[in-house]
């Protein structure tokens, strides 16, 4: 009996040094999951705090949005995003050293994280840094073939370091596999603006409006293509729905633009009046070539009150050009003060003796004044300095009609 009772007694205190036991390893156990919770914890918090720094960085809120990621990254320190995104507001805020400590950060922890590495290249591209600038987009073209932003941006760091051939060759081995990518056609066309290739570079951004018909940028490098193709109405047109476009409503170089198209297309009425706002404006106030135009349209139109306007400002503005000379002897045409007009061309032609239109005013003012044989030499000045110079030929045919005796042949020669 006493064996017995002995023998229970035993089983008891194993059973009760197994419980002590088995206490002691589920301690352990919770004390590993609540870290483990905490850690899933912090990082649904770190998430949220990164989603929230996007939203705050894309809404251009960079302060907040840098604060916001610090707490994030305090939560959780080794995610490369956090990093990419705090590289990204540097950048913006213009602290080139920090982002890019932010962005090699990311690169330690992913080397494969294409976005510190295209945001390095970003860097590198600001700080005129061009050759660091394309191994980085190269890396990121490498690590994401499916991007075509990363092989246009090694383009164009091929075409800043003189190496056109390398960045084509690269446009055009990636053209086919992103066939419905415009940025692709935009760059293309863009090389060709760089060679003076206007129809090709015309050809390539219309393809490119196509792909992205809502792409500002593509149509107002198609409309200045346009224009350097003499395609005024097409530009005009382009030009009229860019200024339309939010943000653009007041920018003053669209709408020279489109008064030069205006007046190319003789529609000097409507090319007058946008010009006229224009010089109006505190922007181009003392703009001389913004002037210049404004004055020759204003000549076109024989409007003499706002071409003298034009032709004080220019002169004030800039008394060492031709320019305001040479609309000022439009301007005495105009009230017949033909000897005042010569001098003033003169002075023109003096400042610049290479300009084949002054020579072409010279002829016809000298014309108005019966010199005939003087002004056939200007006229075959012009000629010689321009030879498709259209108003120089319908003014040599007029002085041939008009003359009743034999011209000397003479040329002036230009000064150098």
């Amino acid at each position: 009996m006493l064996a017995r009772t002995l023998t229970v007694l035993g089983l008891g205190a194993l059973i009760a040094a197994a419980g002590c036991n088995n206490g002691g390893q589920h301690s352990k156990h919770t004390s590993e999951g609540i870290k483990i919770a905490q850690k899933k914890i912090n990082a649904l918090k770190s998430s949220i705090e990164w989603e929230t720094a996007e939203r705050q960085f894309l809404a251009g809120d960079l302060d907040k949005s840098l604060r916001t990621l610090e707490r994030s990254i305090a939560m959780t320190p080794d995610v490369p995003k956090c990093y990419v995104l705090k590289g990204r507001i540097l950048i913006e805020k213009g602290a080139f050293e920090a982002a890019e400590q932010c962005l090699l950060t990311a690169e330690s922890l992913d080397e494969s994280n294409v976005d510190a590495q295209y945001f390095l290249g970003v860097i590198g591209e600001r700080q005129s840094q061009f050759t660091k600038a394309l191994t980085r987009y190269l890396t990121a073209m490498n690590l994401d073939p499916t991007s075509a932003q990363y092989v246009i941006a090694a383009s164009e760091m091929h075409i800043q370091l003189g190496q056109v051939e390398q960045g084509e060759t690269l446009l055009r081995e990636k053209a086919t596999e992103f066939s419905s990518n415009a940025g692709i056609r935009h760059a293309l066309g863009q090389l060709e603006m760089l060679r003076s290739q206007f129809e090709k570079a015309s050809d390539y951004f219309t393809e490119a409006r196509l792909l992205a018909p809502d792409d500002i940028m593509v149509m107002e490098d198609l409309a200045r293509s346009q224009i350097a193709c003499r395609r005024y109405g097409d530009a005009e047109m382009n030009l009229g729905v860019l200024l339309k476009a939010a943000g653009n409503e007041n920018r003053t170089d669209l709408q020279v633009l489109r008064v030069r198209c205006l007046a190319a297309m003789d529609r000097l009425a409507e090319a007058r009046t946008l010009m006229g706002t224009v010089v109006a404006g505190t922007s181009h106030s003392s703009d001389v070539s913004a002037w210049i135009l404004y004055g020759n349209i204003c000549a076109r139109l024989e409007d003499p009150v706002r071409l003298r306007q034009a032709v004080q400002r220019i002169i004030n503005l800039a008394p060492d050009r031709p320019e305001g000379y040479a609309l000022r002897a439009m301007l005495l045409r105009m009230s017949n003060q033909q000897a005042s007009a010569l001098q003033a061309i003169n002075t023109a032609i003096s400042l610049n003796p290479n300009n084949p239109e002054q020579w072409v005013i010279r002829g016809l003012v000298q014309a108005e004044s019966g010199d005939y044989a003087q002004s056939h030499r200007s006229l075959r000045t012009a000629l010689k300095l321009d030879s498709t110079n259209a108003n120089a030929t319908t003014l040599l045919n007029a002085i041939a009609s008009l003359a009743h005796q034999p011209i000397e042949t003479a040329e002036a020669t230009p000064r150098n």
